[in-house]
């Protein structure tokens, strides 16, 4: 439940700004006046000498009064989205900072769903019309098309840099031996929801040495949620297999193993095998194999034959699956924003379910053939349905 008011008590207001305006995105003709550098405190500082009520700052929506010591989120909520100023509030409060990763993430994604939105409507012609209300006139850009079409372009461009991995050596663990429990997830997972609630499972599984692991190989925030998700096929035993016995550290690209499957290398030359055949790490690469698989639902342990191949232990898609996992897999395909990362994982699904076909429910089997036919897999969906299985 989203608070109807935001306590300020403990913050300077200047942070307060500052955060909430670098997590707002600007919209409609707001992109002509948009500056993508983030605000500092002491910019900040200078706007509240003047007023502390904003509608817009810089073609961001604002939509707060910030004269009290809390404030109606209402209006910043509304344009922004759902809880996105509590957000803002809650990552100002455990980093410290007015433009952590989290606030970031919060920025790009409104700005490109802004700018998705601006396109749709830039040929709109204004037009008025009559209901029970009144007159209603909508205000088309035809007119500006032209002109904010370009400043769009020019303003969308992705001027970041490639992430520097090597970095992320240098710098260290981020985690400290004060910072409180809230403090180290939100430390490792930059505020990434996905990441947090995995990182939470975990503790409240008494996994507390399993959650550093991630800081001590450099895993954080968004790429967290990527291994999950493309890599371990949202499968948590999977992941936590990969994360202690597969992940390299993402500054310098060397691996190094924990947990119950260090068991299973043996020693002496059965254990120098195992390392050697990982040993094409990088810095910022998901896996030290030199052919890791691409099958999200991969084989686990990893074994490798004499030849470095990954050997094949029983079937492709040993693990079958049901009406319910492929009612929920077909959710997260849905939800999945990567175009490749998706076509892998309906490949991959839709032959685990030829496999285990027979347990499907009519609604499973028609949810699953409407996204193969979305993306692309019009013979699989025909012979889903058709009962022309391969075998």
């Amino acid at each position: 439940m989203i608070a109807e008011k935001i306590s300020l008590q403990g913050l300077d207001k200047a942070e307060v700004l500052a955060a909430l305006y670098n997590a707002s995105h600007p919209q409609g003709m707001g992109f002509m006046q948009y500056d993508p550098k983030p605000m500092t405190k002491e910019e900040a500082k200078d706007l509240l000498k003047c007023t502390c009520n904003f509608d817009y700052l810089m073609g961001r929506v604002m939509k707060v009064d910030l004269s009290g010591d809390d404030f109606s989120p209402w209006g910043y909520d509304r344009d922004n989205g759902h809880g996105s100023a509590e957000e803002a509030i809650r990552a100002l409060r455990l980093s410290g900072d007015v433009n952590p990763i989290s606030v970031q993430v919060a920025h790009e994604d409104g700005k490109h769903r802004a700018a998705d939105n601006l396109l749709e409507h830039l040929p709109g012609e204004t037009t008025i019309e009559q209901n029970h209300d009144g007159v209603v006139m909508n205000l088309g850009l035809a007119d500006v098309a032209d002109v904010l079409k370009l400043v769009l372009d020019a303003k969308m461009q992705d001027k970041h840099e490639p992430q520097d991995f090597t970095k992320l050596a240098r710098e260290g663990e981020r985690v400290k031996a004060y910072d409180s429990v809230s403090e180290m997830i939100y430390k490792i997972s930059e505020g990434d929801r996905v990441a947090m609630d995995l990182l939470q499972k975990l503790m409240d599984n008494g996994e507390f040495f399993l959650v550093l692991l991630f800081d001590s190989k450099h895993l954080y925030g968004t790429r967290i949620t990527q291994l999950y998700k493309e890599i371990c096929g949202e499968d948590m035993e999977r992941f936590l297999y990969h994360v202690q016995m597969e992940l390299p550290d993402q500054g310098t690209g060397k691996l190094s193993i924990t947990g119950p499957y260090c068991s299973q290398i043996g020693f002496g030359e059965e254990s120098n095998a195992y390392f050697v055949a990982r040993k094409y790490g990088k810095p910022g690469s998901f896996w030290a194999l030199e052919n890791p698989p691409t099958d999200p639902f991969f084989q686990y342990p990893i074994r490798i034959s004499a030849d470095g191949q990954i050997e094949k232990i029983n079937k492709t898609y040993a693990r079958l699956i049901g009406t319910t996992e492929l009612c929920e897999l077909t959710q997260n395909i849905e939800g999945m924003n990567n175009p490749r990362a998706r076509r892998g994982l309906l490949d991959s699904v839709y032959a685990r379910a030829m496999h285990g076909r027979t347990n499907f429910s009519p609604d499973a089997i028609s949810g699953f053939q409407i996204l193969l036919h979305r993306y692309g897999f019009q013979n699989h969906a025909v012979k889903l349905v058709s009962g022309n299985y391969p075998r």
